[in-house]
């Protein structure tokens, strides 16, 4: 109201101006409410495919490593190569400087 004395501006178009401002606001604070739902959608879809690949590999190195021991020498190559990465216990930390 300050402003308007100033300027002056009708108090019905000062008031219009203060509706329109605090309508816009609150369109502001509802579209920031749903980009964080939307954040968290997508950070929650992001753990859930890292998980999935995470088993999926997992599952390719077992199998790998199920036919090595097979002794099926295509897979033992491929065991090979995927076992720094895969490597636990003891020795893990020497496998992984390896690589």
């Amino acid at each position: 109201l300050l402003i308007a004395s100033s300027i002056d501006l009708p108090l019905s178009i000062i008031r219009s101006i203060v509706q329109t401002i605090e309508v816009r606001c609150c369109r502001l604070l509802c579209l920031h409410k749903e980009v964080d739902q939307l954040k968290k959608q997508l950070e929650d879809a992001r753990l859930i495919l890292g998980n999935e690949i995470m088993k999926q590999t997992r599952a390719y190195f077992q199998n790998t490593k199920n036919g090595a021991s097979s002794g099926q020498p295509e897979f033992e190559k491929i065991y090979q190569s995927l076992k720094p990465y895969y490597a636990v216990g003891r020795n893990s930390k020497k496998l992984r400087e390896s690589i």
